[in-house]
Order: C-alpha cells, then structure tokens, then sequence
C-alpha cells in the first residue's frame, strides 16, 4: 500500500503478504481469540464461581498468557470479580 500509494495509486485492501499486513492479521487473531476466551469465562462463571487455577485449567486450549490477559481485561472492565473466598465470579 505504501508503494503504490508513493507511486500515486491508493488502494484500500490489504495485500496480506508483507510483514505489515501479516503483523496486522496476527494482532487481529489475537483480539478475536482473547475475545472468544472472556465469553467462554463468563459462561464459566455463570454456571459458580471458581478458583483462578481451575478456572485456567478449563480454559486448558488457550495458552497461559491470552488466558491470563482475558481475566485481567475482564476484571478491570468490572465483569467479573473476586470473592471474599477467592474464586472469581460475575459481577452481581
């Protein structure tokens, strides 16, 4: 796009074959996948509340960081939160 765009030709599409728009593709997946992981959380919890750990072992496909990132964008965003026992629930 840069080239075409210094060469006078604009163009919108991606051409998904240099490192830009591979990057763009890879950052993308990640967002979808962290976004699929909270649903599945929150489905989780809806059902009790659960331990930290169990609650990653359930979530066994995904890797140990996404999981990790899900949790924490959903417990700064006030979805789910600690209970006095320590498991993490939904928000009441």
């Amino acid at each position: 796009q840069q080239l075409l765009e210094y060469f006078g030709e604009l163009s919108d599409e991606a051409c998904q074959v240099c490192d830009y728009c591979l990057k763009q593709k890879k950052l993308l997946k990640g967002v979808i996948t962290v976004e699929k992981l909270q649903k599945d959380i929150l489905k989780k919890l809806a059902q009790a509340p659960l331990p930290p750990k169990e609650l990653a072992i359930q979530l066994k496909p995904a890797s140990r960081d996404m999981s990790l990132e899900a949790i924490r964008q959903l417990l700064d965003s006030g979805k789910i939160l600690y209970g006095e026992d320590g498991k993490l629930m939904l928000k009441p």
